[in-house]
């Protein structure tokens, strides 16, 4: 039985949904002034450009209701509700009102109180997910998904959707979390996800991803996993960089191995002292002095950075063209993040800003969207791994068709193996069975044995009649 269970499960696993997509998007600026207004600078661009959390939309309830959900590695929760993140981004809100739904249902999973509501509640409800890469229009059904309720009335609200490592078990107790809660429903099989960029502020957020649904001429030998890092936040997301290079020379920047933090929030990359004195020095020096670029000092969200703008009308392209190319190395992924002009600028109307900000107070690199959209990074949840698919990786053909053949190997020994279990049981069945079925026919034929009823007739007895009848009839012949 056993067996039987085994294979009914992976029965189970084979036809659930492999992937559940998540068109998102990230909110489009709209401060004052506008990014093409002449007065627009460093102070409005780091602020406008630090904190740009991306959003996706799930239909709630039945019948369904639009609800947008924060996707932000500012949280680590799955919750619903008219929190603080929400207030400060208004083109984040919706309405949702959980009277309204048929499938919606209060639980008793996580029953701690989260610190964003006074009042909020667990419980769950019908979503309708997209699970094909192809038809991202169309969606399935799936009843009793939990997430965390901050208010039950019909006011604005958001939804978030964290994607920071769960804080609340490092106190010993749990909350709920948007992976969690899509194992737990058996939605998905592994608890990872991948954020990877069509456009620079658009693309798919997929969870329980196939790479070879994504990614052309996948191979596995080309994907790389390592441990998240322990960095300054427990919760967070680190990866090691062994080396800094800039320039065609690669000059080596950093004097030792660093940790950097990811976080798609960041519309930028935050760096470190070693690059800031370096590419100041090196190249920014010279247009500083010509009056060409400035180098400020801004405070975002009460900290302090250092950032750099350029007058588009002084600089000329061919000049930005001649910026150092900045390389990345990561031992752990065998490979090099490799970043242009192109890619650590922006360009409005009239300035040219400097994507790279520097804290004042803080040494450390932050890997935001600029690094994101050409690096995508697969995270394990559960496992708190991070796992990066190097397309330029050379494998050694020969090592490559040993493992395929061993990997091939396994998969033969394995089906063979499910196959004897199944003879094996299918035999101890049968026996059984069989045993079962002579025990029936034995019980039957004792039941005949002490029967009182004559079911065949007894032909001893007709014998002794037609003898009996023999000796009376002889008897009257001698008479």
């Amino acid at each position: 039985m056993v067996i039987f269970f085994l294979l009914f499960s992976f029965l189970l696993i084979s036809i659930s949904p492999s992937s559940i997509i998540f068109p998102f998007k990230t909110m489009p600026i709209k401060g004052f002034p506008s990014e093409n207004d002449i007065e627009y600078n460093i102070s409005h661009f780091g602020n406008d450009h630090y904190s740009m959390p991306s959003y996706i939309s799930i239909n709630i309830g039945s019948p369904p209701q639009t609800i947008k959900f924060m996707v932000t590695h500012d949280d680590c929760n799955f919750i619903i509700g008219k929190a603080r993140k929400c207030i400060d981004n208004q083109d984040y809100l919706s309405h949702y009102n959980r009277n309204l739904s048929s499938d919606f249902k209060f639980t008793d999973k996580y029953t701690e109180k989260n610190n964003v509501f006074i009042n909020g509640k667990s419980c769950s409800d019908s979503m309708e997910l997209i699970t094909d890469i192809i038809d991202l229009n169309k969606k399935n059904k799936y009843k009793d998904i939990g997430f965390y309720l901050g208010t039950d009335t019909n006011e604005e609200i958001c939804g978030i959707v964290g994607l920071e490592l769960n804080q609340y078990k490092t106190f010993g107790y749990d909350m709920n979390n948007f992976f969690q809660s899509f194992k737990e429903s058996e939605i998905i099989q592994k608890p990872d996800w991948i954020i990877k960029y069509t456009s620079k502020y658009e693309g798919l957020f997929i969870i329980s991803p196939d790479f070879s649904q994504i990614i052309k001429n996948y191979d596995e030998n080309k994907l790389f996993k390592i441990n998240s890092e322990r960095g300054s936040s427990l919760n967070s997301w680190f990866v090691v960089v062994d080396k800094i290079y800039s320039g065609e020379n690669n000059q080596t920047i950093n004097k030792k191995t660093f940790k950097a933090q990811i976080n798609n929030d960041l519309d930028l990359i935050e760096g470190g002292w070693d690059y800031y004195y370096h590419i100041t020095l090196t190249y920014f020096e010279y247009y500083i002095k010509k009056s060409i670029c400035k180098l400020e000092e801004i405070q975002i969200d009460m900290k302090y950075y250092f950032a750099i703008e350029c007058d588009k009308k002084k600089l000329d392209i061919e000049e930005l063209k001649k910026f150092p190319e900045l390389k990345f190395v990561l031992v752990c992924f065998n490979s090099e993040f490799k970043f242009d002009y192109k890619d650590l600028f922006t360009e409005t109307k009239y300035k040219y800003f400097f994507n790279i900000i520097f804290n004042k107070f803080i040494d450390r690199w932050i890997f935001g969207k600029t690094i994101l959209r050409k690096h995508p990074l697969l995270m394990d949840y559960e496992a708190k791994t991070i796992s990066y698919y190097n397309e330029n990786w050379e494998i050694d053909n020969k090592n490559t068709n040993l493992d395929k053949e061993n990997n091939e190997n396994y998969y033969i020994y394995f089906y063979i193996l499910i196959g004897i279990f199944f003879v094996i049981i299918v035999a101890i069945i049968f026996y059984f069975v069989g045993k079962k079925m002579n025990k029936m026919k034995k019980r039957r034929a004792n039941e005949l044995i002490d029967d009182n009823f004559d079911y065949i007739p007894n032909k001893d007895n007709n014998d002794i009649s037609n003898n009996k009848s023999f000796e009376n009839n002889s008897s009257l012949i001698d008479d």
